[in-house]
């Protein structure tokens, strides 16, 4: 093979977000484990011997035990795919792999999201779509905005990918697919048998819990004594849920009674000589058409 597809893919490499997790060194380190076949049926004896399996298909490459093995000839986005799949991965004292990207131990289809986000990750930065792993890296192309979001990280998806940090993941899915606990099990689980009608469909369940995070956090930075103030009602109301309190009326009162004492303490501190009617608080107290709308969501 050319080098040109390999200086290539190692300009590509280190000068992209993954320098930010992974030093120079590592990088060099990882592309100097390139196997380049002889030909196409070397790397299909290549492959059989290595796993065990005989591919059915058009073998571009593959990587095992840190080892890229490439055909003859390979675009840079092939180069980068493989080289990935080392820089994510973590080996034993005995050259043995023990984790690979975001997969998960003991779940069955769990290489199947480990391959969509490392082709996703190849494409952003060669710029080429293959077509292979299409479903799985479409599921990353469309939540890649909102996890960069959630995590204030442009490059969060890296992150999570390079450090094996599944719990990212995890966190993500089951903070914005709150009503669904188990999200994230049920996505290694069950990839393998989605369709793109129901990855759009859990995409967009997806999108739209973290939208609404998102904006629950910017409200709360942006107001942060009427965050405050919600988060004690809030706290509130998850007590009064669990002791089951026959005195509803009762209890209302004595909650609608604390965050008063809450406003007059944090949101408006009179003067010693200044007599407040906290019955006409809504009328006394000055706060623009934005908060009021805000509180009231």
């Amino acid at each position: 093979m050319e080098n040109i597809a390999i200086n290539k893919a190692r300009e590509l490499l280190i000068n992209s977000g993954f320098s930010k997790f992974k030093d120079k060194g590592e990088i060099e380190k990882a592309l100097d484990r390139i196997y380049v076949c002889s030909s196409k049926q070397e790397l299909y004896e290549l492959y059989l011997k290595k796993t065990g399996i005989e591919y059915d298909g058009d073998l571009k490459g593959f990587n095992n035990s840190g080892i890229s093995y490439l055909a003859p000839i390979s675009t840079e986005h092939e180069i980068i795919h493989e080289t990935l799949h080392t820089l994510s991965s973590k080996y034993d004292e005995h050259g043995k792999k023990v984790k690979n990207g975001i997969e998960v131990e003991n779940t069955r289809f769990g290489s199947q999201v480990n391959e969509g986000i490392t082709e996703y990750l190849s494409y952003k930065l060669s710029g080429k779509d293959t077509g292979i792993y299409a479903l799985e890296k479409s599921f990353f192309a469309q939540i890649d905005e909102s996890f960069s979001k959630f995590f204030d990280d442009e490059d969060a998806l890296i992150k999570m990918y390079c450090e094996n940090n599944t719990n990212m993941f995890k966190d993500f899915l089951q903070t914005c697919l709150s009503k669904d606990k188990n999200c994230f099990e049920d996505l290694y689980a069950n990839f393998s048998f989605m369709n793109k009608q129901k990855i759009d469909e859990l995409t967009a369940r997806i999108n739209k819990g973290a939208k609404k995070v998102i904006k629950s956090r910017e409200f709360d930075k942006k107001h942060p004594i009427l965050s405050k103030l919600k988060s004690r009602i809030l706290g509130k109301n998850k007590d009064k849920n669990k002791n089951k309190d026959n005195n509803l009326l009762n209890s209302t009162s004595i909650e609608a009674e604390s965050s008063l004492e809450y406003l007059k303490e944090e949101v408006y501190k009179p003067g010693e000589n200044e007599n407040i009617e906290y019955n006409n608080i809504n009328k006394d107290r000055k706060i623009t058409k934005e908060i009021d709308d805000n509180l009231v969501k």
